[in-house]
């Protein structure tokens, strides 16, 4: 039988051989098509201002009002489901000007952990504007986690030689440790 031809040294050979050979096609597909994988890696924000807008427009007029409870504030985001948090941090993406400071700082007070790691994604997956945006994210935060994040994405951008990147965040860590002095690096 043909079958135990493949139990032989010379079948297993042919068909590593094979294997190796239908590899080639394969990743040359992947190279060109990487472009239009990127694209649709990329992050989009597509309904989630209108939503914010429509459903926590009194949670974002908080988040932006300095005169509004901090606690309350706080309690209010933190009681957010995921999906809620993640229209609140799209909200502030879009809508980033003016500088909307005291919203970032209360959105990370609240969940560090969450809106940290959406801004680390947006540096990491965001074309090069939305990179800025996380970047900025970052650099208006006075949460202490900030600071071993941006080194993680420093040392990230460095190990996969990405162009411009590392000089960026190297430029909002320093200026993050510069306004935050008793922060240690």
């Amino acid at each position: 039988m043909k079958l135990d031809k493949i139990r032989t040294l010379e079948g297993q050979l042919l068909a590593i051989s094979c294997l190796f050979v239908a590899c080639i096609p394969v990743s040359a597909a992947v190279i060109i098509l990487r472009p239009k994988f990127e694209a649709a890696m990329s992050e989009s924000y597509n309904v989630a201002s209108v939503v914010v807008r429509d459903n926590l427009k009194d949670l974002v007029a908080q988040l932006e009002d300095p005169a509004a409870d901090p606690a309350e504030v706080h309690d209010s985001v933190v009681k957010l489901s995921a999906q809620e948090k993640e229209w609140l941090y799209q909200d502030w993406v879009t809508h980033h000007e003016p500088e909307r400071v005291i919203t970032v700082g209360r959105l990370v007070e609240a969940d560090p952990e969450y809106f940290l790691h959406r801004a680390e994604q947006t540096v990491v997956c965001g074309s090069a504007e939305q990179q800025k945006i996380g970047l900025r994210f970052f650099a208006l935060s006075e949460h202490p986690s900030v600071l071993p994040r941006l080194q993680h994405l420093l040392q990230w951008t460095q190990r996969r030689h990405l162009p411009d990147a590392p000089g960026k965040i190297q430029k909002v860590l320093n200026e993050w440790v510069a306004a935050h002095p008793n922060t240690q690096k």
